[in-house]
């Protein structure tokens, strides 16, 4: 990000928006592969997706839990070695182990009310 640069840096480029998708289902079935998980682990993982979208557009959260990059690392974690671990924990890993640490217990209370494979 050019928009975290200082003032010179950030005056020689132009920031280009781009809104976060308000489902990821399709990049997760794309990415993981579909055969690879029961249906439920995409669509847990895109109503969780979902609910921290709108923690961030009401400002409850810094956007940095919409990690795409990070839930299809956690679902292909889960698909690995089928049984080793739960998708619960590969998301804690890999997207809300990477947020601000104030943001970690509220996205772990959304994770625990979302998530239950």
């Amino acid at each position: 990000g050019v928009c975290e640069q200082n003032d010179a840096t950030l005056s020689r480029f132009g920031c280009i928006q781009f809104d976060y998708p308000k489902s990821i289902e399709k990049q997760l079935r794309a990415v993981v592969g579909e055969d690879r998980l029961d249906q439920r682990y995409f669509s847990q993982t895109d109503q969780f997706y979902q609910s921290l979208l709108a923690a961030v557009h009401n400002g409850q959260v810094e956007n940095s839990c919409l990690n795409i990059r990070g839930f299809c690392r956690a679902l292909n974690a889960t698909a690995q070695v089928p049984g080793a671990t739960t998708l619960a924990d590969q998301i804690r890993i890999h997207v809300i182990n990477t947020c601000p640490i104030d943001d970690r217990i509220p996205l772990t209370a959304q994770l625990n009310e979302k998530i239950t494979l």
